[in-house]
């Protein structure tokens, strides 16, 4: 009955009215899906190092507040450092098609895989390696297609869910993290070169 109802409604102008401007007119529809997991609840696993960590956790992907697992670490001062992550889910039986999303401090995303990008033996288990400075690092674990910070991923700071993954009903399925860091001091530098020729008399 207000204004903006008999304006949309066009009972006002000369063309066709859409809608009874007296009576409720759905206009749209959604869900509220809840909270997500946020860096701020993270689980800690204190200092990483040489010594491979592992953690063992699970996943529902199609459920908002259980489809992704964060967790922080911390890289000791005095060194750069080569840190590997790595999910295991397939090869341990678990039917899981996961994902790696890697955050700094803040939460800003660093590095992704995703399902399909692990080694040959075990394809949908992702791993990456990356070098970092010391400090405060979060992993996060979630299903396939659901990474930090790309578009219709979960927000790890504001605890957004993610849209775009892939669906996984079931769960939840169990997965396990691994995490090692090695001490990455010297530069990279070429130690030697040879020519491939292609036509030796050229």
């Amino acid at each position: 009955g207000t204004g903006l109802a008999y304006a949309a409604s066009g009972a006002n102008g000369p063309g066709p009215q859409l809608f009874n401007p007296t009576q409720p007119y759905t206009i749209g529809e959604f869900t509220v899906l809840g909270g997500g997991a946020t860096i701020s609840t993270a689980t800690p696993l204190g200092t990483i190092g040489s010594a491979v960590q592992t953690v063992s956790g699970s996943l529902d992907p199609d459920q908002p507040d259980s489809a992704v697992d964060l967790y922080q670490f911390t890289l000791p001062q005095g060194h750069l450092w080569q840190v590997g992550l790595a999910v295991s889910a397939q090869s341990i039986g678990s039917p899981l098609l996961a994902s790696l999303s890697l955050m700094d401090s803040s939460g800003t995303v660093l590095a992704t895989r995703d399902s399909g990008t692990g080694l040959s033996s075990d394809p949908n288990d992702p791993y990456l390696f990356m070098g970092l400075k010391p400090g405060t690092y979060y992993v996060g674990v979630s299903g396939e297609g659901n990474l930090a910070g790309l578009p219709g991923g979960y927000d790890p700071v504001l605890g957004i869910p993610g849209s775009g993954g892939r669906a996984q009903p079931g769960g939840p399925f169990p997965f396990a993290l691994s995490l090692v860091a090695s001490a990455h001091d010297q530069p990279t530098y070429l130690v030697n070169f040879t020519l491939d020729r292609a036509d030796l008399h050229e």
